[in-house]
This record gives C-alpha cells, sequence and structure tokens, in this order.
C-alpha cells in the first residue's frame, strides 16, 4: 500500500515542514509505516508533490513526480524546503500493479483537479479495467498515461462529468466533489460485483482518495469485498489533524544539528484554520484522529463564502459512507455550502435588521495582558464568587476578581488550548474542557484545587452543556459527536485523596504544573488507541495521591453524530432540549436525555455556527461565520422554525451576552452590538480594539477574551449612555429604519436592478449539460436571496436524475393564525446566442430606452427578483419581528423542459409547504404593452408522438423505392388526417366537445390585432379574422399543432434513405371542462381509423410524452378583488382580465395538492420578447411589480385563513 497526505489551510505552509521534518514524515515513511493493511512496510517506487499556486490569477495546479524514493530524493527536499503553499498533496509509493514509471506516480492532474489513491480495486485485471476503458469517452480515454488502478480511477472520476466540461476552468460546489466520487465508487463497485460473480472469487477494494480543485478536497477511507461496502474488513488508515497552527519542537532525541523535529498542533480558535489528512500520524501526539470507516471527509474555506470581515476559514465535515450509491444530486451532499448572500437593500441595513444603530468606539475600563503569544478562548462567570475564568491556548486558567480586576489565581493541567468553561454552581465546581482530550474538575472556590479529570480519547472537546433536570453533562466532541457524563456519577467518582494544588501566582506559571493523566474513561464502545496514543500512556507515570482519574464511562449514542465539530449547544430545560451548533452550519435539536432522536435539523447559516442563546421555551438566537445572527421560534409546536436574520455585524458572531432586556452579541472583528429583545432592534453598534474570541456581560461590563494576548472590560452604560439600552417608541415601531432610508420603499430602483443584474448573469439554460454548473449557481443564488430574508430553505435534488436541476424551497413564518401565501417561479430560462438576433451579451443585464434586456428579465427571474424584494420591504418594516403573513417559496429549475422532478419534490417535502391558503406566481404577459392585467385561465396541453414504423432497417430509396410502403409517406398521410380538408379545424371527432362556455372580455381594447397578424406573419390580403375570433381561438377553444417531423436525416443536402421509422411531436390545447383522458383516447381512435383506412402494412402508435391540466379562476373571488384593487392602486387603472393560450401544468398542480386558489399576476409586456432574442422587461414593469405584490401580501390578512381546492 502506498502513503499519502493532504494539507489544507488558510495560511500558507513551507511543504517541509509536514512533509520531511516531523519524526513520522511521509518522506520516513518510505523505510517504515506502522500501519499497513496489506503490502510492504517501505514504499521505494516512486514520489510525488502537487501543490497549488499563492498567486490568485494561477489556479492550475503544479505536480512533481519521480521514480526515486522520497526519503533521498534530492529534488524533491529542494521543492520541499522553497514551496509554500495553501494546498498541497504528497504521495510516496509502493507498487501494487503497473510498471516502475513516473507515469504511475502519483498525484495526477487534470485542468484545476489534483488526484491520488491509496489502496487497490480488488477486480482490477478480473474484468473491471476492460469495462472501465469501454465506459471512456474519447477525450478522457486519450488522457491515461499510466498502467495503474489509480490512473484509471481518476480516469473514472473525470468521466462522470459533461462531455465538454472545461476541467481547467471548473466551478464546482463541495457537493459537487462528493457527487462525483459516489459516482465513482459506485460505478466501481458495480463491476466488482459482476467480477466476483462471474469468477465465484472474492475480491475486496481499498479506495482511499484525495481530490482537490484548489478550494474544495475531499478524501475518503473506503473498503467493499464483493462490490459491497463492507464495516468488517479492515481498511487502509486514514488519519486527520485540525487547528490553528503548527509548531516545531525539537524531538527529545534529537542530536545536536540534527533537523528531526516532533510537531504539535496549536488550537487558537474552535473553527480550525487548516486540516492535515495523512495515511498515518506524522508525529505523536492525540492531535490525530482516525478518518472513520468508509466516510468521505470534505475540507473547504467555499462553505463561508466571501467573507466581510476579509478573514477565511476552513470547514471540515464527514459524511458516513451509509452506501456508494451516488447521491441523487450534485447538491445533497454538503447542504449549506453556499456563498455569502447578496446584499437585497439599497442600504448598508440588512434585511433583518429594525432600528437604527450608531458606531461607537469604546475604549476598556480595565485590560489584562496574558502571556505571550496567548489568545482568550472562553470566559465563564462564576456566580455568587465575584469572579470571571478565562481559559486560555496555553492550556491555563486564569481567575479574575470582578470587584478590582485583578488576576487572583493560575490554573494549570490542561497542556492544550482549554476551549470551554462550565460553572455547577449547586456543586462549586468548575469543569473545563480542553484540545488536549481531557475534561478537568476544579473546586470554584479556594484553594481551587483540581478533583479530577476525564479522557475522551476522541479528540478536543469543544464544548460543554448541563441538563441539571436530566442530571446529565452534554460533551460536545471534535469528532462531531456528543457524550454525556451521568452528574452524580461524575461527583461519586472525584477523588477523595489529597488534591492537586494549583498555583496562587497570579502571573508566573504553576511552579507544579499538573503531569498529563493518560489513563482515560472508558468510552462506549471503547475506541482503539492509535500505537502513538498507546506508547504514551506506556511511557507516563500517574501518582494516585496526587489526582485518581474517574473512570467512570462516556456514552456516545451513534445518533448524536454531527457531520462537522460541535462547536456550541444550548439546553432548554422546559422542553427538555438540546440545541448543538456545528461547524457545518446547522443546529440539531435533540430530545433530551438519551440523545437517541434527533428532533429536527436547523438549516440556514451558510458557515459554522460558533454561539447560541436561549429565551427557554421562547428563542434561540444562533451567531454564524456567515456575520448573521438567526433568531429560531421556539412557540409553536414542532420543528422550530427562522423568525428573523440579524445582519449588522461585519465579522463571525463568535458570542452572545444579555443584559437585562437586551441581548449584546459579539463579532470577532471588534463589532460589538447591543439589540433589543422585545422588537430586536439593533439599539448601538460599538466597536473594541481587539480580535474577540468570547465575550461576556456582568451587569452592563462586558468581558472580552482576545486573540491578541488580551482580555479586556468595557462599561457599555458608561460608553454608550444608559438610554441606549432602554427601547424607544420609535424603536418598537421600527421608525428609525425609515428615517435612516428616508423612503417608505426600502428597495430602491438602484437595487432592484442590480439584483436582476446578478439573477440574469447565470446562463441558467435548462436540458444544456454545457450550462449545468450555471443552474446550480443560480439554484444557489436563490437559495442565498431567500436565507438573506431569514427563510429557512431546502435545496431539493431533483427526484428524477441528479443531471436535473434542483428545486429550492423556502418558507418564512409558520404561524397557523396568519395566512400562508406559496410563491411559484422558476430560475430556468431558454437558451440564447449572442450571435442568434441579440443586440447584446443575453447573460449581461443592459438598460436601453428604459427597457431591460437580458434573457430571463421577464421570464421568469425578474418577477422573482420583484416578489423577493417586497418581501424583503415587508421584512424590513415587520413590527416585532413578524411578518402579516407566513410566506413559500416553491422556484424550479427545469421548467421550460417541463418541470420534471417538481411534483415528487412538493410531496416529499410537504411539512415545509403545510397550511398553504393561496398561491401566486407571475409566469405570463400582458394582452398589449399599455394596460395591466390579470390572468384568468390557460389552456392544457397534451404532448404526444405519432410513430409510423415499417420494415426492420432503413432502405434506399434507388433500390427499395416503390417496392415498400414508406412510414414516412404513411405518417404524412395520418396528419393529414387530423385537420378538415381546406382548413385548420381539427377533424378528430368530439374534439371540440365538453368545451365550458366562457364569456369574453371584450375590454381587451389593448390587444393590437394588426400588429399582433404582422408578427406571426399573416399577408395583409389573408387577415379576416376580428379581434373577438382570434382570441376566442387563442384562449378559449382548443387546438391541435404539429411540431415536428423525424425520419432517419436530418443534414444537409440530398438523401437517399428511406426512414424504417418516422415520428412527429404533436400537442393537443385543451380547455375546461375537457378530460385529458378522454382527449388521448379520442385522439388515439382517430389515428387508428385514419390509418386503418390505408391499409398499410407498417403500424402506428400514439405515446403520451407529457400532459397538463387546463387551469381557471373565479374574476369574482375575494382573491381576484384584493389584486385588481392592487393593481388599479399601483398602475391608475383598472386591470384587463385575460387568459392566455400557453400551459403552465404546474399551477393546477400546486391548485389541487396544496388545497388552495392561484392567483397569476403578469407583470411583462406582450412586446418582451419571451423565448425569443432581445427579451427584455420594462423598469416600470419591474418596480410597478414588486409594489403590487407588496400590495397584495399586505391585503391577505383581511382575507383571512380560506382553504379551498380547485374544481
Amino acid at each position: 500500500m502506498c502513503r499519502f497526505l493532504l494539507y489544507v489551510g488558510v495560511d500558507p505552509l513551507t511543504v517541509a515542514e509536514v512533509v520531511t521534518q516531523p519524526r513520522h514524515s511521509l518522506c520516513r515513511q518510505t523505510l517504515w509505516s506502522a500501519q499497513l493493511v496489506t503490502g510492504f512496510a517501505v514504499h521505494l517506487d516512486g514520489c510525488g508533490l502537487g501543490w497549488y499556486s499563492l498567486h490568485e490569477d494561477d489556479q492550475l495546479p503544479c505536480v512533481f513526480t519521480s521514480m526515486s524514493p522520497a526519503h533521498n530524493n534530492a529534488n524533491l527536499h529542494r521543492l520541499a524546503k522553497a514551496t509554500r503553499s495553501r494546498m498541497f498533496m504528497t504521495h510516496v509509493r509502493s507498487a501494487t500493479t503497473g510498471s516502475l514509471s513516473e507515469a504511475n506516480c502519483h498525484p495526477f492532474a487534470a485542468g484545476k483537479l489534483l488526484f491520488m489513491h491509496n489502496g487497490s480495486v480488488g477486480a482490477f485485471s478480473a474484468g473491471v479495467k476492460r469495462k472501465l476503458l469501454a465506459s471512456l469517452r474519447d477525450d478522457i480515454y486519450g488522457g491515461i498515461l499510466g498502467s495503474t488502478d489509480s490512473e484509471h480511477i481518476f480516469a473514472l472520476f473525470l468521466n462522470t462529468f459533461p462531455q465538454g466540461t472545461d476541467f481547467d476552468h471548473l466551478d464546482l460546489v463541495p457537493a459537487d466533489l462528493l457527487a462525483a466520487l459516489y459516482e465513482t465508487v459506485a460505478q466501481l463497485n458495480a463491476w466488482e460485483a459482476e467480477a466476483a460473480a462471474d469468477r465465484g472469487v472474492d475480491f475486496v477494494s481499498y479506495l482511499n482518495i484525495a481530490i482537490s480543485d484548489g478550494t474544495t478536497s475531499v478524501a475518503t477511507r473506503y473498503v467493499s469485498r464483493n462490490g459491497v461496502m463492507s464495516d468488517s474488513d479492515p481498511s487502509v488508515s486514514l488519519y486527520f489533524a485540525t487547528g490553528s497552527r503548527i509548531a516545531s519542537v525539537p524531538a527529545p532525541d534529537a542530536k545536536p544539528g540534527d533537523a528531526l523535529t516532533d510537531c504539535t498542533m496549536v488550537t487558537e480558535n474552535k473553527t480550525p484554520s487548516l486540516v492535515v489528512i495523512a495515511s498515518e500520524p506524522l508525529w505523536d501526539s492525540d492531535d490525530w484522529l482516525a478518518v472513520p470507516q468508509n466516510t468521505a471527509m470534505v475540507v473547504t474555506s467555499q462553505i463561508d463564502g466571501p467573507s466581510r470581515s476579509g478573514s477565511t476559514r476552513i470547514f471540515s465535515e464527514s459524511h458516513n459512507w451509509i452506501d456508494a450509491t451516488p447521491p441523487t444530486s450534485p447538491l445533497s451532499a454538503a447542504a449549506g455550502s453556499f456563498a455569502f448572500p447578496p446584499a437585497l437593500l439599497g442600504s448598508p441595513v440588512g434585511l433583518g435588521v429594525s432600528g437604527a444603530a450608531v458606531v461607537d468606539p469604546l475604549d476598556p475600563l480595565a485590560g489584562f495582558t496574558l502571556p505571550q503569544h496567548t489568545t482568550c478562548m472562553v470566559l465563564a462567570e462564576l456566580a455568587d464568587k465575584a469572579a470571571v475564568a478565562a481559559g486560555l491556548s496555553n492550556g491555563d486558567i486564569r481567575i479574575f476578581d470582578t470587584s478590582s480586576y485583578q488576576l487572583a489565581v493560575t490554573l494549570t493541567g490542561h497542556v492544550r488550548a482549554v476551549t470551554s468553561l462550565l460553572f455547577l454552581q449547586d456543586s462549586d465546581l468548575l469543569l473545563s474542557g480542553s484540545a488536549d482530550t481531557y475534561i478537568r474538575v476544579w473546586q470554584a472556590s479556594p484553594p481551587h484545587a483540581c478533583l479530577g479529570l476525564f479522557n475522551s480519547r476522541s479528540g478536543s472537546v469543544i464544548s460543554l452543556a448541563v441538563a441539571p433536570d436530566a442530571g446529565l453533562l452534554y460533551v460536545g466532541m471534535h469528532d462531531g459527536f456528543i457524550r454525556s457524563l451521568v452528574l452524580d456519577d461524575l461527583l461519586a467518582a472525584l477523588s477523595e485523596e489529597s488534591p492537586i494544588p494549583v498555583s496562587m501566582d497570579a502571573v508566573a506559571a504553576a511552579d507544579n504544573p499538573i503531569p498529563l493523566i493518560r489513563q482515560p474513561l472508558r468510552l462506549h464502545p471503547p475506541p482503539a488507541p492509535s500505537p502513538y496514543a498507546a506508547a504514551a500512556s506506556e511511557s507516563a507515570t500517574c501518582s494516585a495521591s496526587v489526582c485518581t482519574p474517574c473512570e467512570r464511562p462516556v456514552h456516545a449514542t451513534a445518533n448524536s453524530m454531527h457531520r462537522g465539530s460541535v462547536l456550541c449547544m444550548a439546553y432548554d430545560a422546559g422542553a427538555a432540549r438540546l440545541y448543538s451548533g456545528t461547524a457545518t452550519g446547522s443546529i440539531s435539536v435533540w430530545t433530551s436525555p438519551a440523545l437517541q432522536h434527533r428532533e429536527a435539523l436547523l438549516e440556514g447559516h451558510a458557515s459554522s455556527v460558533l454561539a447560541m442563546v436561549l429565551e427557554p421555551g421562547r428563542r434561540l438566537f444562533s451567531g454564524a461565520s456567515d456575520t448573521t445572527i438567526r433568531v429560531w421560534d421556539l412557540t409553536f409546536p414542532g420543528p422550530p422554525f427562522c423568525l428573523r436574520v440579524l445582519s449588522r455585524h461585519s465579522s463571525a458572531v463568535v458570542a452572545f451576552a444579555k443584559c437585562a432586556d437586551n441581548l449584546v452579541s459579539i463579532g470577532s472583528g471588534g463589532d460589538v452590538c447591543v439589540w433589543s429583545l422585545g422588537s430586536l432592534a439593533c439599539l448601538r453598534l460599538v466597536h473594541v480594539p481587539h480580535e474577540p474570541l468570547y465575550g461576556l456581560m456582568l451587569g452592563s461590563t462586558l468581558w472580552i477574551g482576545a486573540a491578541n494576548a488580551r482580555c479586556a472590560v468595557y462599561d457599555l452604560v458608561r460608553h454608550t449612555g444608559a438610554v441606549s439600552l432602554v427601547e424607544s417608541p420609535a424603536a418598537s415601531s421600527c421608525a428609525p429604519l425609515l428615517d435612516q432610508l428616508g423612503a417608505s420603499e426600502v428597495v430602491t430602483t438602484e437595487a432592484l436592478i442590480a439584483m436582476l443584474g446578478e439573477f440574469v448573469a447565470h446562463a441558467s439554460v435548462s436540458g444544456s449539460p454545457a450550462r449545468a454548473s450555471a443552474c446550480l449557481a443560480a439554484a444557489r443564488h436563490m437559495s442565498d436571496a431567500l436565507l438573506a430574508l431569514g427563510a429557512d430553505v431546502r435545496i431539493v435534488p431533483n427526484p428524477t436524475s441528479p443531471r436535473r436541476n434542483p428545486i429550492v424551497l423556502g418558507r418564512i413564518g409558520a404561524d397557523p393564525s396568519k395566512p400562508t401565501l406559496a410563491f411559484y417561479g422558476h430560475y430556468d430560462v431558454q437558451p440564447a446566442s449572442p450571435d442568434n438576433g441579440w443586440e447584446s451579451d443575453p447573460w449581461t443585464l443592459t438598460p436601453r430606452d428604459g427597457y431591460l434586456y437580458g434573457r430571463g428579465a421577464s421570464d421568469d427571474k425578474g418577477p422573482i427578483v420583484a416578489f423577493l424584494a417586497a418581501v424583503g420591504e415587508l421584512v424590513a418594516h415587520a413590527k416585532c419581528g413578524s411578518l402579516p403573513i407566513n410566506v413559500v417559496f416553491v422556484v424550479e429549475g427545469e421548467e421550460e423542459s417541463g418541470s420534471a422532478g417538481l411534483r415528487e419534490a412538493i410531496e416529499a417535502n410537504s411539512e415545509l409547504l403545510g397550511g398553504v391558503d393561496y398561491v401566486l406566481l407571475s409566469n405570463t404577459y400582458w394582452v398589449g404593452d399599455q394596460a395591466p392585467c390579470l390572468t384568468l385561465g390557460m389552456r392544457g396541453v397534451i404532448h404526444v408522438a405519432l410513430t409510423v414504423t415499417g420494415p426492420p432497417r432503413d432502405l434506399h430509396s434507388g433500390v427499395d423505392g416503390g417496392a415498400v410502403r414508406e412510414p414516412l409517406v404513411d405518417l404524412v398521410h395520418v396528419l393529414d388526417g387530423l385537420f378538415e380538408d381546406g382548413n385548420t379545424r381539427v377533424a378528430v371527432p368530439g374534439f371540440y366537445v365538453d368545451v365550458t362556455e366562457t364569456a369574453l372580455d371584450l375590454n381587451v381594447h389593448d390587444f393590437d390585432l394588426d400588429r399582433y397578424l404582422d408578427e406571426i406573419g399573416v399577408a395583409p390580403g389573408d387577415r379576416d379574422a376580428n379581434t373577438e375570433s382570434v382570441l376566442q381561438r387563442r384562449w378559449l377553444l382548443p387546438s391541435l399543432s404539429v411540431h415536428d417531423v423525424q425520419g432517419s436525416f436530418t443534414g444537409s443536402g440530398a438523401s437517399s434513405v428511406i426512414p424504417r421509422r418516422a415520428t412527429a411531436k404533436v400537442s393537443m390545447r385543451i380547455v375546461p371542462d375537457q378530460s385529458i383522458d378522454t382527449m388521448i383516447a379520442r385522439l388515439q381512435a382517430h389515428v387508428d381509423a385514419v390509418f386503418g383506412e390505408l391499409n398499410s402494412t407498417n403500424s402506428v402508435a400514439v405515446k403520451v410524452v407529457q400532459a397538463g391540466k387546463w387551469w381557471s379562476a373565479d374574476a369574482e373571488s375575494p382573491l381576484y378583488g384584493l389584486a385588481a384593487e392592487a393593481v388599479e392602486e399601483v398602475w391608475g387603472a383598472p386591470p384587463l382580465f385575460v387568459r392566455e393560450g400557453g400551459s403552465i401544468p404546474v399551477v393546477p398542480y400546486l391548485e389541487e395538492t396544496l388545497g388552495a386558489p392561484a392567483l397569476h399576476i403578469p407583470m411583462g409586456q406582450a412586446s418582451d420578447n419571451g423565448h425569443l432574442a432581445n427579451e427584455r422587461l420594462r423598469v416600470t414593469n419591474l418596480v410597478n411589480g414588486k409594489r403590487m405584490f407588496r400590495r397584495v401580501m399586505e391585503g391577505l390578512p383581511s382575507l383571512g385563513k380560506v382553504k379551498t381546492t380547485a374544481s
């Protein structure tokens, strides 16, 4: 087996620091590897290094490979000393298949991608290789230069991307890499299973793979037997370590001048700045955790999106490989990894903010200088003791007197950063969790002795929470588990022997630091310690008279695992709920005490959840590194929902502190916000000259733990004035926001245009593999916009195919007493090319003569943007954080291609879309260019394929012409028989039966008949129709159209081929009250009759491709009455009630499924050129569209909750 290493970090690292210098570096593993499943312990068959440049304009990786072994490869050692990178991978080879050649040395590159593999494909030479090569496209097949299974795995991975993919300019989200990897492994498993069945032999595959595009890296630890994932076969080893930086220390046995070093991982923040993944630990330390078997680990900075503070964070998560089947969509594997939401307001104020705030610099009331190069990681108030405990990155705990602001005592014992502190007042105990894997229990009162310690043996302890009613201590771990301790057991287990003395010196470290006790608690189930940990345990000493380790179990249920580290927790005793925030941006809601059931998963944050605070039974506040605060409502039955998003911070929200009726939030950039808990208004925005990692309020004083060896205290009342912390009537009514913006309309015209421009820039053409990434980007854009509004958002993978575009669902509010409006739209568009009649770039929104030109401007991105802006204004104006209605969003990406997967997605997410009272959409146009309209109905559609099949193969007209009955000729006769002789009236019997008599509103003076006839090419001499007859035929009567006829030849020039089969694409537009099934039966019967008259030896078939029902609304309904009032109020004229000849089958489906009437408000003009070149939308229509939508939403409460089902 080979060995490899992957480094990803915010800051560049010199390659030698991990590749050549550590005691057990990858170069030294060429001569000895301790953890091998199969193969030899030496790796002398070649080496390689791949890295990404630090220059932003150079995104393609550099690769060095050599046949010589790494330990004595002078070029590799020179490169390692001279190369610095934020992402690099190194590999040393022990050949299992393939020759010794440089072409077989890892890593391999293709465009932006780097790839390496450790392991083997079990049945590679037993049939897998042949099938793999046969499956590859020509461009991928020709790129294989080596002969090993690894190169072929990489080729198969590349083959999962669409034909024509430009690997030099890939634009992927993390889940894209993960989905491609899943698909690759699934295919290998299928071939391996076939080989095992054919040969009756067991095959085992080891697939430790690392893949990166320079932004995101994925590493897997996977083993299968006979094509089935195996938990019983030992897998190839893989470890990871995370932290803030790697520090080099001399090796204990190093001689003077010896370059041999040991390393240690330094933790200075809850969120890591670097991740190292390696086949074996590079140094002897508990820094290293084993990647669980059959797991994929994702490491990326993309989860945070563009950081407004200018900092970058590394996000990592693990995915349990339940099976090796590919996910249903590239987006399903890493929900939440989206870019930061675009600003939706034409002002710096975020959508979730109420109230005005003043930025004010603060000077400290008191300050404490900490030991050099340390940071204050966490603070805890020791209630009733007038003291604050501060956990430091060097492992110390310092206790300060809050009355004198003096350092009282330093508690030493932890050898790594103290990441969490918890004061148990009833027991007078202080608990500390650390990156050294230990939980220590201290006396909270003098002499502050250490009474006991617990070792998790599973990585850093990140967070602590207590459930007093359940008598449990919850421990949030770096490995993603929550472990639990019974408090009674903990107290009983504390040593009754002589306590450990601590230093009372307020400045110096303890004279007798506590030795690291390496006798862990027995975990359930007990993990196998690494040989390095075992060796360390054997060499450590423990004196029972000093401290007896508590040998009590720390339970971790399988259900309590998260995909990322558990960074913060909050416990609600009244509801017996535990909330856990993770590095993935999600919050899990657990039913206490056993954590056997995850009640809900709250998603919405775009990055790590760093802090949470509870208003028990009412609200949960969560702060994240995406700079936002989300307010979750806990008062209604069922899962909590996001009530508001507060977005005044310009940096990661790292801590909360309560202060009377206010909430203080602390940002890592020094920005401190004071919020009213009543109205959620931002009362004050102040700035501290530090980089806070934690904050704590004691009365009116704010304690800040910072990253620059400082701990400081600020008096908020003295600096900001007591009145600033008291909510005013103006703040309650959100008036300051309106005063600041200077108008009742929050979203300006300029902001609307900018929003639409960003949306149009995504060339989201559905049905085009070349535009797949643009469609995913449009879906993420839509999701980000909803997140900025405070919505609960789901990007639902398309249930019909992973190559189809996802559906974006969202919801704001779940108040059962308020009406709920569902808005439908689509983010996909028709194809467009600058060479096809466009006067400007279709993907760049271009203002011209009062219009906005660009594909999707009118259909349907303009209406979506207008509705989002209307909701945004309601959010900004909402009192006490509440909208007048609940809003549900259904935005699909396949409307232009038949809405594949929409119904299945809606049915699978019915709980998110429940309780809908009304449906709103805007997906058609006015009848003209002057008068606003409301759409009352649309025809249904039935798409069918008529196929005539003849001889078993194509024939030649020169050889067989005249001797056979030709299918295409028969098809022409059938098509001719669909219409009456000499006119366009359909000849299908019963075609015009069941048509409901519908009065045509002749007040359609805005319909220009002559212009319409000019546009469709009717010569003036043939114009015998009037307006009423044309509109009746377009809106109220059924029709039949022939769209295409296909044979065997489509090229230019002459052809001699007689096709064996001919197909015509035909559609029927149906109207109320015609039945889809009845109309299909009538067409089938008529086609059979016409074809039967031919006495042909060929056969005919009618195949229904797609069908959608007609839709009709009531102009006299209260809903349309409200819409008519909104139109007249905005446009100054009553609307025209019109119908539409086109079809949107999803409208009647939504009415029937959601049990709610639909309202269709067209926003664009008849001349908008939807689906044509130079599509456009008038600026006035965009602005007034927003106003109409807002007016309708404001009026819905007057209609109440009306549940009806369309007939």
